[in-house]
Parts: structure tokens; sequence; C-alpha cells
């Protein structure tokens, strides 16, 4: 009984060890799964902007009229679907979502086209998403600049999503490549030495 006793201990003892490195794995996993996915959605909208003479398209569209929730709009991962292998593509296995009444989800990501906003200065920094009117062309940096997250899309609305692969956010740039930030450098902020502040990943116009 005894001997019983210490196998069951020692088991114990290798599943509460084993089980916090698993979790880590499960997370690392999911990270690289969503950077993946985050790339292949920016292949994707690299090539809808070469068909568009490499003019930013807004994150919806006016198309003809259907039923509710989607009226007279669609949605960036219906018009970016015809270069995407699959619908699976938009969607991040680490997502956990609650779907308000009278919405559909798209997409768990976001891509934001908003802006421009901000005064430029030290308190109030200037930013703008890779929206219209501006052109690929217009962008000097685009390693630099995000143009997909984390986040929600529905038929209501897109929101930005902190924390889900840890504490900081999947991103993926017009480049191409996908890259993970923490918050604290996503938020970091450029000045041109002369009084004027933006901010770095996101400001497609500096």
């Amino acid at each position: 009984m005894i001997e019983l006793l210490v196998v069951v201990a020692m088991i114990a003892l290798l599943a509460g060890l084993l089980f916090p490195v698993l979790a880590q794995a499960r997370t690392q996993a999911h990270r690289t799964t969503c950077l993946s996915r985050l790339h292949q959605i920016g292949l994707a909208r690299r090539l809808c902007l070469d068909d568009a003479d490499e003019r930013f398209s807004d994150w919806w569209q006016l198309a003809p009229r259907r039923p509710e929730p989607f009226g007279w709009f669609r949605f960036w991962p219906e018009y970016l679907q015809p270069y995407l292998r699959s619908e699976a593509i938009c969607h991040d296995p680490a997502a956990v979502w609650e779907e308000p009444p009278g919405e559909i989800r798209l997409a768990d990501y976001t891509m934001p086209t908003w802006g421009p906003g901000g005064r430029g200065t030290q308190a109030d920094p200037h930013w703008r998403w890779a929206g219209p009117p501006l052109s690929l062309a217009q962008v000097s940096r685009p390693a630099e600049t995000v143009h997909l997250l984390d986040g929600w899309t529905t038929t209501h609305g897109t929101v930005v999503r902190f924390g889900r692969h840890g504490g900081g956010i999947n991103a993926g740039f017009l480049d191409g490549h996908a890259g993970w930030l923490t918050e604290h450098e996503f938020e970091r902020v450029d000045t041109d030495g002369r009084g004027y502040y933006w901010k770095r990943y996101v400001a497609a116009d500096r």
C-alpha cells in the first residue's frame, strides 16, 4: 500500500511539473499558428492591392444590399476571400468568442483603416492606419507599418485586442512579415526632433 501511495505521489508531482510546460507549449503553438495566418492574410491583401492599383480600401466596402446584419456592406474577410485558401485562415485558435446578439463573427483579426488622428504633440501623437485615400507608394516604412492585428471583425464593427498571446499582440506588417509586439513597443512614439510626434507602427503616412 505504501509503495502504491509513493507511485501516486510521484505521478502527481510529475503532472504538476509537466502541466505548466505543456500549457506554455500550447500557448506558443497558438501564437505561431496565428502569426502564420496573419502572414497569409497579409499576402492576400497585397494581391488585392495589386489588383486595385495599390490603392488601400477600407475595412468595409459598399455592396448590393443583403439580409441583416450585412445590409449594404461587404467586409474585408469577404473581399479578400478570393485571395485566401480558406475561411479558416481568418480565425485564431487562441480566440475565445462570445457572440453578441445580432452580430456575426467574420474574423479573429482586425484590419484597421481609420484615421488620421492625433495632433502630433508628445501628449497626443499623430496616427493613421493604412487606409484610403493612401496608396502603397505613400507608405515610406512598410516593414514597420502595421495593417493587421489580433482582434475581432464582425458585421457591426472591428476592434483591436491585446493579451490574446501573452502581454502583447500579434501584428501583420505591410512588407508581408508578421511578428509579436509588446504593448509598450506597439505604443512607441517617434519624433522628427522639431516638436512633431507620431506612433511608429500606426502612422502609414510618416
